[in-house]
């Protein structure tokens, strides 16, 4: 979830909430962006709130680039409109008629070698994003809906191949479904107009798989996984970027392997505890290296050369 200045927003799968990595306030905390993992076929629904609604506000949703609808959450008064209790919006769909809507989608983004599409890059960049605006409004009027003019469906993403921003997935439209009760025709609704120059906020999610987020340090590793790359920006993520990521993690690897190896190398070998050896007269002691035990000291008892058992030395044999 992302928060600031009394304002929140939110992305759910299934009814459950995404969990949101890397968050950051830009801007004064009039913007704040963070991370979210994406599932390819997995429809889902952008939320926000107004925790104090102080004044009605209108949030307006842009997903990679596309203008995808908008929702009013009014001031807390409820003289005023019936609808001013409510302090969360949602949008999950887009409208394609009176009585049907096509989800939002994540999926896979198709590439073509088609050169064509090489123009088309600069379209690329919000490839990725999910962007909620909420500016300040007033209601101009209410009106009963139907017999509405419908947009039609944008095309499904293609970038080429060779784009600098080509990720890979993007958002669609999933097949037409029925509205849900309370969005048939005849139900109230109201226009509103922004007010002033500017936002009052700003929130962004950039969506990505999970396993990119987690080779990229923005999200924490699997249980029992370690990490295999540092941080890095995905928004210049291409295959040779993360060619280059894999090949730094290795070397990391290998150099803090040498280092444990040349610290260990010179480490001083044990030694036994020293202490006095008590020598026999006539006893040798033997200093060379016994190779198999390993052994540096050995006593070695031999009695010493020309000196007959029974005689002290120094004493002298009469022979005579």
């Amino acid at each position: 979830m992302l928060q600031t200045k009394g304002f929140s927003a939110w992305v759910e799968v299934e009814n459950v909430k995404l969990q949101t990595h890397g968050e950051e306030l830009h801007d004064g905390g009039r913007k704040a962006t963070g991370w979210i993992a994406s599932e390819a076929g997995k429809a889902f629904s952008i939320y926000w709130r107004d925790s104090r609604r102080t004044v009605t506000t209108k949030g307006s949703v842009t997903i990679d680039g596309i203008d995808c609808g908008h929702k009013t959450i009014h001031a807390a008064d409820p003289r005023r409109h019936r609808h001013s209790t409510r302090d969360t919006a949602e949008r999950s769909y887009i409208s394609v008629s009176d009585t049907e809507m096509r989800p939002y989608v994540f999926a896979n983004l198709t590439t073509t070698d088609d050169d064509a599409y090489l123009d088309a890059a600069s379209a690329a960049t919000k490839i990725g994003q999910l962007e909620i605006q909420i500016w300040q409004a007033t209601v101009t009027r209410h009106i009963s809906q139907g017999g509405g003019v419908w947009s039609d469906i944008p095309q499904d993403p293609m970038v080429h191949e060779r784009a600098k921003k080509a990720m890979p997935h993007c958002v669609k439209f999933g097949d037409a479904v029925a509205r849900p009760p309370g969005r048939k025709p005849g139900a109230l609704s109201s226009r509103t107009k922004r007010i002033g120059n500017a936002p009052l906020v700003t929130f962004v999610f950039n969506y990505r798989p999970i396993e990119l987020l987690r080779a990229n340090g923005i999200a924490p590793p699997a249980v029992g996984q370690k990490r295999k790359a540092s941080a890095a920006a995905l928004d210049d993520q291409d295959p040779e970027d993360d060619e280059d990521a894999k090949i730094r993690a290795l070397e990391e690897q290998l150099q803090s392997l040498k280092q444990k190896r040349s610290t260990g190398a010179l480490r001083k070998p044990k030694t036994e505890p020293s202490g006095q050896i008590s020598l026999n007269p006539g006893e040798v002691v033997d200093l060379t290296v016994n190779e198999r035990a390993g052994s540096s000291k050995r006593v070695k008892r031999e009695r010493e050369s020309g000196v007959p058992v029974g005689f002290a030395p120094g004493e002298v044999i009469d022979l005579t």
